[in-house]
């Protein structure tokens, strides 16, 4: 009797790892396809008034799937957490978009790949995580990888004062992701997801009357 018990809860953590591989590339594949949309709409729209179509996009999609989920409002002590993540989701946005007007696609590409970087260090720093040497050298990997994408680039690396934002916005969703995973034990990643995008959207609705 122990054995089937012993299989079944094999095949449960291979099915978790398996979700989390899949969302974690899913998230990998929309990041990487949002940066050439970013520098496209950027033609048209100012960073604020693109930040604020964003938001209100994503969080128009967030109270459709609420309402047929049928989501619970956060607990009124994590509005003032929520509330930070969601400045910081701001910041990061408008600086992203800030910097993306006046910074190589290559030198965005390394700045940007800085952030598991920073997360790394805060998190082992404020919620007592380890890395093992695998963990470090695929962060190390990373980091040289897409320095190369950076380096083959026809105009090599040219940081101009835009990399400052981009460095802000890599600097913001590190303490974003980090200040982020204690609620995702309270909170579907779904519900938070969208409880984050509406907080952000209340910062931004000051660019609405443009």
């Amino acid at each position: 009797m122990v054995e089937p018990k012993i299989r079944a809860s094999h095949r449960a953590v291979t099915w978790t790892d398996a979700l989390t591989l899949a969302a974690l590339g899913l998230t990998v594949i929309l990041w990487s396809s949002a940066f050439p949309g970013i520098r496209a709409a950027l033609e048209w729209y100012s960073p604020e008034h693109l930040a604020i179509l964003r938001s209100l996009v994503a969080a128009g999609t967030f109270a459709a799937i609420a309402v047929a989920t049928h989501a619970r409002p956060p607990a009124t002590r994590d509005l003032p957490g929520i509330l930070l993540i969601g400045l910081l989701g701001v910041i990061q946005q408008l600086a992203l978009n800030y910097g993306a007007r006046t910074v190589s696609a290559g030198a965005v590409s390394f700045l940007v790949g800085t952030v598991p970087i920073f997360t790394a260090l805060l998190a082992i720093a404020f919620l007592g995580e380890r890395l093992s040497f695998r963990g470090w050298a695929g962060i190390l990997t990373s980091f040289y990888g897409v320095g190369l994408i950076g380096l083959g680039e026809g105009e090599g690396m040219r940081f101009s004062t835009g990399a400052l934002f981009v460095v802000l916005a890599s600097i913001a969703e590190s303490i974003l992701i980090v200040l982020m995973k204690p609620y995702l034990s309270r909170y579907s990643p779904l519900h938070f997801s969208a409880y984050k995008t509406w907080a952000a959207g209340l910062f931004l609705l000051v660019y609405l009357p443009d």
